[in-house]
């Protein structure tokens, strides 16, 4: 078959070996084994995740565990069926307790008028930014020399330095809205009204990251610093 990408390695307690999955054009996600992470072997076909018929392609499968749930949960790009590969992007997730009998929940993120959102992974991020907003009024959140999170009237977007938009998401607020910004290294990822979120991966991500909101009230913004890693050439 032909193979994507191993997009993750991880320790399977329960069967005292190392797991990693790989996809194929056609949808169907194949898992390997290893006890010594050299040597490697096709699992039996009930570990496979397996195929369903509303995309065209679904590849590149990042298998997580999900403590919450205590399931394992196994996110997928997708090119949604029926739609122009340009539009056609999604991201798919299947869910299972053993990593045998996976559920397919179908496309969790619809990204509409984008292609294929290359390699998801699900994992966590060292540092969140938080705060709140009516809204209602534009302001953006800039990530110097990153580029910048914009959230307008009615869309939010992921701009570079240049203003290069690397991605956007239509949105229609419910007035007080929660929004949750996370940033490491290249890579920004944003979560609003508990039912928006988007990523984009930016280039020039090697200088000092400065955090400001131009054009925004003390109180339309409440910032806080959960978490964070000391690293050098950050502040």
């Amino acid at each position: 078959m032909s193979a994507y990408f191993v997009l993750g390695v991880f320790r399977d307690e329960a069967a005292s070996l190392f797991r990693s999955f790989h996809g194929h054009a056609k949808g169907r996600m194949v898992s390997q084994t290893s006890s010594d992470l050299i040597h490697w072997e096709c699992s039996p076909k009930e570990f496979h995740v397996p195929a369903a018929d509303y995309y065209e392609r679904r590849r590149d499968p990042f298998v997580f565990w999900i403590p919450e749930r205590k399931r394992y949960g196994c996110v997928m790009t997708t090119w949604i069926k029926g739609r122009p590969k340009p539009k056609g992007g999604g991201i798919s997730l299947a869910t299972s307790p053993d990593l045998k009998q996976w559920t397919d929940h179908g496309i969790v993120l619809d990204l509409a008028d984008q292609d294929e959102p290359e390699c998801p992974q699900m994992f966590q991020i060292g540092a969140r930014f938080t705060f709140r907003s009516p809204g209602k009024t534009p302001f953006h959140l800039d990530f110097a020399p990153l580029g910048f999170v914009e959230f307008a009237k009615d869309e939010i977007r992921i701009c570079d330095a240049g203003g290069t938009c690397w991605s956007k998401l239509d949105v229609c607020w419910r007035g007080d809205t929660a929004v949750s910004v996370f940033v490491e290294d290249d890579r920004v990822e944003v979560f609003a009204d508990d039912r928006y979120s988007l990523c984009a991966r930016l280039p020039g991500a090697d200088q000092p990251l400065k955090v400001s909101w131009p054009g925004a009230s003390p109180r339309d913004i409440r910032t806080t610093l959960l978490q964070s890693q000391q690293k050098k050439g950050r502040r």
